[in-house]
C-alpha cells in the first residue's frame, strides 16, 4: 500500500527558478507562497505529482496547473508504447520486418573481444574474410551528426556499433537515427575496428531490426523507471521531455533518488542480517562450515583471507582446531613466508591449540624444501626438548633432505638414532640412505644397509626392491638385478613400472636392445601397462642402434593409444631418419608432430638442418634458419655452428664469415666450436693468415671462452705442412702458457 507524504518545499522550488532564469526573480508576495508537493512512494515504483495551485513564473504569468503536471508525469509512461507503435507501423510501411524471421550471427561480443585483442588503436580489419555479423539489444547510444555510436549487448557481453553515414547507404543512417530506440534488438554486420580511444567496434555496413521494443530498456513493470540498471537512461529521457518544467523534473529526480535510497537501505539490512549469521560460530554447523572455508582457502593459496577468517573466529571466542592451523602453516611454508608460519606456531603454543607432531613436520618440510637444513635440525632439537616427540615422518623428512644435499654421513648418523620399537620405523629412511649411497658410488655401504633392512623388517616393500635393482643397474650388473626381481616374485611382490623401466633402460644403455624389447613384451603379459617412460626409453635405445623403423612403429602405436609423447621423443626419431638420409620421412614426422599440437623446438630444427647439411643442401638449411628467425623458435649457438661448419667445409669462407658476423650482431657469443670450424676452414683453403687472425685476435682474447687442444693442433699441423716451424713453435708456446694458467 502506498504511503502519501506531504511536505513544504518552497525553497527548493525557488532554487529551480533561480537556476532556470537569467535574472533574479522579483520578490512579489506570490513568490513566497508555499508550494506543496505530494509524492506517492513505494518500494518498487515512484511517481511525482504536483498538487499546488497555479504557480507564477518570473514574469507574473501563471505556470502549469497541478492537474496538468500530474497528467503529464503519469501519462508519459503510457505515451512511450504509443510512440513506438507508430515507429513499428512506419517500419512496415517502408517494407521492413520489425520482427525478423532469421539473422545469421557469426560471432558473439566476447568472441570478437578475444579474437581482436591484438588490434591496435586506430586499426581496422576490412578484408573480405574479416566481415562479421553480430546481434543483441541496444542498451546505449550517442549521436554525433553523421556518426552514431550504439552499445550492443548479447548473451556474452557488450560491443560498440560504429555507425557512419558514409558506410550506411539507402537511407539506412536516417532510419537508424529515427526508428531505432533503446531496447531494440538489432542485427548488424560489418568490419572490425578499434577506435583511437581503444574501444573495439563493429563498423556497420548494414543492419536489421530483429525485434522492435515497445518499452524502453529503462522501464520494467516491477521497477518502473527506477531500476538499478537503467536509472540513468530514464533521467535522460525525462530531462529531455520536460526541460522547461522544473517542478516535474525535480519531483521525478527526487522520486528516483528516494526509491534508490530505500532499496539501498533494504540491501544494507539484508547484508547486516547475513553477516550476523556469518559470524555465528556457536553452532556446530557454523563452526564446521568456517573450518572448511579456511582449509579450502589455504589449498587455493588465498592465505590472507584464510588468516583473516581465523583471527575473526578467535576474536569471537572460537579457536579453530589444530588441523586447520596446520593447513595455514603448510600454506605459508609452501610460498616461503616462514615468518608468518613461525609466528602462527608461536601463537599456537601460547593461545592454543597446542601444535602437534604434524605441525612441526610441516614447518620442517618447508625448511628442507628451501634448503635450510640448519633450521630444520634446530626444530628437531626443539621437538626433542619439548612435549612433542618426533615420529618416523620427522626422520624421513630430515634423512631425505640430508641425502639430497649430499650429506650421506649425517643422514647415516641420524638414521642410527631411530629406535627399534617398531621394525617398520626405519624402513623408509633406510631405503632413502641406501639409494643415496648407490648414486654416490658407495655400493658396499648400500649393500650393508640392504642387509640391515632384510634383517629388521619382515616385509620389505616394492620400493626397497626397486632401489636395490636400480643400484645394481647403475653398476651395470644386470644379472644381480635379475636376482632381486626373482626374489620379489618368490615373496609375492609384483614388479611395477619402475622396476621394468629400470631394467629396460639398463639394457638399452648396454646396447642390448633386443633384450629390452623382450622385457617390454613380458611387461605387457604380466599385466603392467607400459607408460610414457617405457616407450621413450625404448625409442631412444632403438634410434641409438640405428633401428629407426621400429622406433617409428612404437611412436605410431603410442599415438593409436592416445599417448602423445613430448617433443624430445619426436626429435630423436627425426634425428634418426636424418642420420640415415631419409629426408622426406623426417619432414613428414615434423609435420605430423605439428598436427598433434606440438610446436617444433630448436632441437627439431637443428636435427633437420644437420640432415640437410649432411645431404649438401646448404640453401635449404639456410631457409630453415630463416623460418626460425621469422616464426620461431629462435636459433641457438648450435644452429649457427652447424651452418658455419658447413660453409667452411665446402669452401664457402665468405658465407661462413657472414653467418659468424650475423651471430655476433644478434648477440650470440661464439664458442670454441665456432672458432675451430672457422680456423679449420681457412687452413683447408691455405689461408693461414686469416686462421692466425681468428686464433690470436678473436679466440685467445675471449676470456670467457673455454679453449681445448683442437684449434692448437690444427694450426700446428698446418704450419708444419708449410714448413713454417717458427710459427708452429709459437702456437705450441701459447698452448703451454694456457695450460699453465689453468
Amino acid at each position: 500500500m502506498e504511503a502519501m507524504k506531504v511536505w513544504s518545499s518552497r525553497p527548493l522550488r525557488h532554487l529551480f527558478h533561480l537556476a532556470s532564469s537569467s535574472s533574479p526573480p522579483s520578490p512579489t508576495w506570490k513568490s513566497y507562497l508555499p508550494v506543496t508537493f505530494t509524492r506517492c512512494c513505494s518500494t518498487s515504483t515512484s511517481a511525482a505529482v504536483v498538487t499546488s495551485a497555479a504557480v507564477p513564473t518570473q514574469g507574473g504569468r501563471s505556470g502549469r496547473s497541478s492537474d496538468a503536471s500530474t497528467t503529464t508525469s503519469t501519462s508519459y509512461r503510457e505515451a512511450i508504447p504509443a510512440i513506438r507503435l507508430k515507429k513499428v507501423e512506419e517500419l512496415g510501411s517502408k517494407g521492413f520486418e520489425h520482427y525478423a524471421y532469421k539473422w545469421d550471427r557469426t560471432h558473439t561480443a566476447k568472441q570478437l573481444q578475444e579474437m581482436c585483442k591484438h588490434l591496435g588503436n586506430g586499426e581496422e580489419l576490412n578484408g573480405e574474410n574479416d566481415q562479421v555479423s553480430i546481434s543483441g539489444r541496444i542498451v546505449a547510444r550517442r549521436d554525433f551528426g553523421k556518426l552514431a555510436l550504439l552499445t550492443l549487448r548479447d548473451d556474452s557481453g557488450t560491443i560498440q556499433l560504429y555507425c557512419e553515414k558514409e558506410r550506411l547507404i539507402n537511407d539506412q543512417f536516417e532510419r537508424l537515427k529515427s526508428l531505432v530506440d533503446l531496447g531494440d534488438i538489432l542485427g548488424a554486420s560489418g568490419s572490425i575496428k578499434r577506435t583511437k580511444k581503444g574501444e573495439l567496434s563493429v563498423c556497420v555496413n548494414s543492419f536489421l531490426t530483429l525485434t522492435k521494443s515497445l518499452l524502453p530498456s529503462c522501464w520494467s513493470p516491477e521497477t518502473g523507471f527506477g531500476s538499478k540498471e537503467t536509472t540513468t537512461p530514464a533521467i535522460s529521457v525525462i530531462l529531455c521531455k520536460f526541460v522547461d518544467d522544473p517542478e516535474v523534473v525535480f519531483n521525478v529526480l527526487d522520486a528516483i533518488l528516494k526509491c534508490s535510497l530505500d532499496r539501498l537501505k533494504l540491501m544494507r539490512g539484508n547484508m547486516s542480517w547475513t553477516c550476523t549469521g556469518h559470524y555465528n560460530y556457536t553452532s556446530k554447523a557454523g563452526y564446521t562450515q568456517h573450518i572448511d572455508t579456511i582449509r579450502n582457502l589455504c589449498l587455493k593459496g588465498k592465505l590472507g583471507v584464510a588468516l583473516w577468517l581465523r583471527n575473526k573466529m578467535i576474536h569471537k571466542g572460537v579457536i579453530p582446531d589444530v588441523v586447520t592451523h596446520n593447513y595455514l602453516v603448510h600454506g605459508f611454508c609452501k610460498v616461503g613466508t616462514f615468518e608468518k608460519a613461525e609466528w602462527l606456531v608461536r601463537e599456537m603454543c601460547c593461545s592454543g591449540p597446542s601444535p602437534n607432531c604434524a605441525t612441526y613436520n610441516t614447518l620442517m618440510k618447508g625448511y628442507c624444501d628451501f634448503s635450510d637444513i640448519d633450521k630444520a635440525l634446530d626444530l628437531l632439537s626443539t621437538m626433542t626438548d619439548g612435549k612433542v616427540k618426533p615420529n618416523i615422518v620427522t626422520f624421513n623428512i630430515l634423512v631425505h633432505a640430508l641425502c639430497k644435499k649430499g650429506l650421506s654421513e649425517e643422514a647415516r648418523v641420524l638414521l642410527l638414532k631411530l629406535t627399534d620399537e617398531n621394525s617398520q620405523r626405519n624402513l623408509v629412511a633406510s631405503t632413502i640412505v641406501m639409494d643415496n649411497c648407490f648414486k654416490n658410488g658407495d655400493t658396499s655401504l648400500a649393500l650393508t644397509l640392504w642387509g640391515e633392512i632384510c634383517e629388521r623388517n619382515k616385509e620389505v616393500d616394492v620400493v626397497a626392491y626397486n632401489v636395490i635393482v636400480h643400484g645394481s643397474c647403475l653398476n651395470s650388473d644386470v644379472i644381480v638385478a635379475y636376482k632381486y626381481v626373482n626374489e620379489m616374485l618368490k615373496i609375492g611382490l609384483l614388479p611395477d613400472n619402475f622396476t621394468y623401466n629400470t631394467l629396460i633402460s639398463a639394457f638399452c644403455k648396454m646396447g642390448r636392445v633386443d633384450e629390452a624389447c623382450y622385457l617390454y613384451t613380458v611387461m605387457s603379459r604380466m599385466g603392467v601397462a607400459p607408460d610414457m617412460i617405457s616407450y621413450n626409453i625404448l625409442i631412444q635405445g632403438l634410434c641409438v642402434v640405428g633401428d629407426v623403423v621400429t622406433a617409428h612403429e612404437l611412436l605410431t602405436f603410442m599415438l593409436e593409444k592416445s599417448m602423445v609423447p613430448a617433443p624430445r621423443t619426436w626429435n630423436i626419431i627425426i634425428d634418426g631418419y636424418g642420420k640415415h638420409g631419409d629426408k622426406q620421412i623426417a619432414l613428414h614426422i615434423r609435420d605430423k608432430m605439428m598436427i598433434y599440437g606440438l610446436s617444433p623446438n630448436v632441437f627439431t630444427y637443428n636435427a633437420l638442418i644437420h640432415m640437410l647439411i649432411k645431404g649438401r643442401e646448404i640453401a635449404e638449411a639456410h631457409a630453415l634458419m630463416k623460418e626460425m628467425l621469422l616464426a620461431g623458435p629462435l636459433p641457438d649457438i648450435v644452429t649457427y655452428n652447424l651452418l658455419v661448419g658447413a660453409e667452411a667445409k665446402f669452401g664457402h669462407l665468405y658465407s661462413a664469415y657472414q653467418v659468424y658476423d650475423d651471430m655476433l650482431k644478434r648477440g650470440y657469443d661464439p664458442d670454441i666450436v665456432t672458432y675451430t670450424e672457422l680456423i679449420k676452414g681457412y687452413c683447408m683453403r691455405g689461408k693461414i693468415e686469416e686462421a692466425d687472425r681468428f686464433f690470436g685476435f678473436d679466440m685467445l682474447q675471449d676470456s670467457n671462452l673455454a679453449i681445448d687442444h683442437v684449434p692448437f693442433q690444427i694450426l700446428i699441423k698446418k704450419h708444419f705442412k708449410m714448413k713454417d716451424f717458427d710459427s708452429a713453435y709459437g702456437v705450441y708456446q701459447k698452448w703451454l702458457l694456457m695450460d699453465q694458467a689453468e
